[in-house]
């Protein structure tokens, strides 16, 4: 008798109920796509530069009182039943529904920032190109960072994305004013 084994795909249910025991493993988990995908761990400039963009848009909610919350990482956003990406920031304006274990199912962000780690990853380009016309399609504008280039990359419904090199902003957050020479001041320090 020949054993057959089958691939299964995992859903974001089946995901969300597995997420304590990944979480214990000190590592990060996502769901790409039905399979679960090991996070690699960020370079410590990739966090600084998250942590930094972070900063500035948390101080821009709290000095002028704007509703919303700033995620970074750890949540997910659910596209379909097999595919919850993390994206590495994520601003939602309004927060109607609720967050469960592990993604957020209720509501689906505004702003979507991705650091671009490894330019040279097939994988990690791939994906940006995957998921990006998914969260456009949605509403969301796309900040993708590339430090190494100098320069950020806006994506976004209203046509062609542009390269910003000097000061990213986001309507929706009127005054919101992030130097990119701020945010890549650490690695010219390297």
């Amino acid at each position: 008798m020949a054993l057959q084994i089958r691939e299964s795909l995992i859903t974001v249910e089946e995901f969300e109920e597995l997420a304590d025991w990944l979480r214990g493993t000190g590592r990060q988990y996502e769901l790409v796509e039905g399979k679960i995908v090991k996070k690699m761990p960020s370079k410590d400039w990739h966090t600084h530069i998250i942590n930094l963009i972070v900063a500035y848009i948390q101080m821009h909610l709290v000095t002028h009182n704007l509703p919303g919350i700033t995620t970074s990482q750890i949540t997910g956003f659910r596209f379909n039943d097999y595919h919850c990406p993390e994206p590495d920031i994520a601003y939602c304006h309004s927060m109607s529904g609720y967050a469960n274990q592990h993604c957020i199912t209720g509501y689906w962000p505004d702003l979507v920032v991705e650091v671009v780690s490894n330019p040279d990853n097939a994988e990690e380009i791939r994906r940006l190109e995957t998921d990006r016309p998914i969260w456009i399609e949605r509403g969301a504008m796309v900040w993708e960072v590339w430090p190494q280039a100098g320069c950020a990359k806006i994506f976004s419904d209203r046509g062609e994305p542009r390269i910003e090199r000097d000061t990213l902003t986001f309507e929706s957050l009127p005054g919101l004013e992030i130097p990119l020479k701020v945010v890549f001041a650490k690695l010219s320090q390297e």
